[in-house]
């Protein structure tokens, strides 16, 4: 490889250095002949090590080109895999009917007099354009075998088409035409497509917008291709809601949507245990996850903010005092986010209040992290209330001292109180009310009482 040859050229240029030096030493015709023809090599060698280096800069900058491109794609595919607000399903091709039926001709043969231009140029001059669109669909051979007075006539896709409708206007049109055995066997042929189609039993499944989601349902919903993807499980008047949204042409997968119902309300058993060993804590600044132990990085997530769709931090300045909490009390009452509710009575407990005895420092903060949509803050405590601009780190289990010290030699210094508060939590919290404790015993003697274990200070 490259930089193999360029070490190879480095030995032999300091090689032909020494002999130029020793050769120098002894001064003589010889040696001075000698001299020339080294550094003969020695300059040769020195163009090629430039050559070298030149070409070892250049795949260097290729690499460098492939790895950016590398990054770009795994984060616009993790981009991708965690989509979580509305409007994601916009730039994807909307697919409104799929199915076999789509595709599957219906052949009738006709007398090869009336063709498709005709019948669609006089549905046209009668105004019936939607007509005319749909008996494009029918299709008759160019050509028609010598001695042959009957030619096959094809329909394909049944989508958006009332077959009865149209077979009304191609029988009013038929009627302005002149009669004869070509016009009525092409009539009659036609009305023996429109019994068999009339007769096809088959499903098809709506491939549904993402504003065909009701404001409530949009950030728990998620259309992407021909999936509908939920977040949370509906209650029974979310669940018609989408069902009266997603009735097309009368002939809906309405199962589909019942197991998307059921599927949802399993995974929120999983998820909830989840939740319940994860703890976060409030960032004022990101920081490099590729900086932590690799069995770390698996246990933590960071969310930048205020970008985030899925996590929030509600920051207080100061004190909060009884007009203060009026309002809050007064924004409450509009709400119907549960986890946003939570969000706010837990602010409302936390706040200090103004106490004449002990004044409360304007400079203290409260934060609180909440999950779900970010909401839009009271105009009217804005001096007050604030959406975190930093990010939210979560962590899954019981951290080790190990993992909470290599969080805090990863984040900012201002932030590794908050790395203690977050060890604190994950050995109460993800306990959900319980408690570790220790209990010694020796041999058959009694038991010592249990005794807490409290999260241990860390070295700051």
């Amino acid at each position: 490889n490259l930089t193999q040859q360029i070490a190879n050229v480095q030995a032999r240029i300091q090689q032909l250095d020494a002999q130029i030096k020793v050769l120098e030493a002894v001064s003589d015709d010889v040696s001075r002949q000698q001299i020339a023809a080294l550094r003969t090599q020695r300059q040769a060698l020195v163009q090629t090590l430039q050559d070298l280096e030149q070409q070892q800069q250049g795949v260097s900058q290729q690499q460098q080109a492939l790895a950016a491109d590398q990054q770009q794609l795994a984060a616009a595919l993790a981009q991708f895999d965690t989509f979580t607000a509305a409007g994601e399903g916009a730039a994807i091709p909307a697919t409104p009917a799929a199915g076999e039926f789509a595709t599957t001709p219906y052949n009738v043969t006709v007398v090869w007099q009336v063709t498709v231009p005709l019948l669609a140029k006089h549905l046209l001059a009668q105004g019936n354009t939607a007509a005319a669109n749909a008996i494009a669909r029918l299709t008759i051979p160019l050509t028609v075998p010598a001695g042959a007075t009957t030619a096959d006539l094809a329909w394909q896709n049944l989508y958006r088409i009332d077959i009865r409708e149209l077979q009304t206007q191609v029988q009013a049109l038929l009627a302005g035409f002149v009669s004869g055995v070509p016009q009525q066997t092409f009539q009659t042929s036609f009305n023996q497509l429109v019994e068999v189609i009339e007769g096809l039993t088959f499903r098809f499944d709506y491939r549904p917008y993402q504003g065909d989601v009701s404001d409530s349902l949009r950030s728990h919903l998620i259309v992407r291709g021909q999936l509908l993807r939920g977040t949370r499980s509906l209650n029974e008047t979310e669940q018609n809601q989408l069902l009266d949204r997603f009735v097309a042409l009368g002939r809906p997968s309405l199962s589909s949507l019942q197991r998307l119902f059921i599927d949802v309300q399993d995974k929120q058993g999983p998820d909830t245990l989840y939740r319940r060993w994860q703890v976060h804590t409030y960032l004022s600044a990101g920081f490099d996850r590729g900086r932590l132990p690799t069995d770390l990085q698996a246990k933590v997530s960071l969310t930048a903010l205020p970008d985030a769709t899925r996590d929030y931090a509600l920051i207080w300045q100061g004190a909060m005092t009884e007009a203060d909490e009026a309002t809050l009390k007064t924004w409450r009452q509009d709400l119907a986010d549960a986890a946003l509710i939570d969000a706010v009575d837990e602010l409302r407990r936390r706040v200090p209040r103004p106490d004449a005895s002990t004044p409360v420092d304007p400079t203290v903060t409260t934060i609180v992290v909440g999950q779900g949509t970010p909401p839009t803050l009271p105009i009217t405590l804005e001096a007050k209330l604030q959406l975190g601009q930093g990010a939210i780190l979560h962590y899954h289990g019981l951290m080790t001292i190990a993992e909470a010290n290599a969080l805090q030699a990863a984040v900012a210094e201002r932030d590794r109180p908050a790395i203690q508060a977050l060890f604190n939590r994950s050995l109460t919290q993800s306990l959900q009310g319980g408690e570790l404790n220790l209990m010694a015993r020796r041999g058959s003697a009694k038991p010592s009482r249990l005794t807490p274990l409290q999260p241990r200070d860390l070295a700051i």
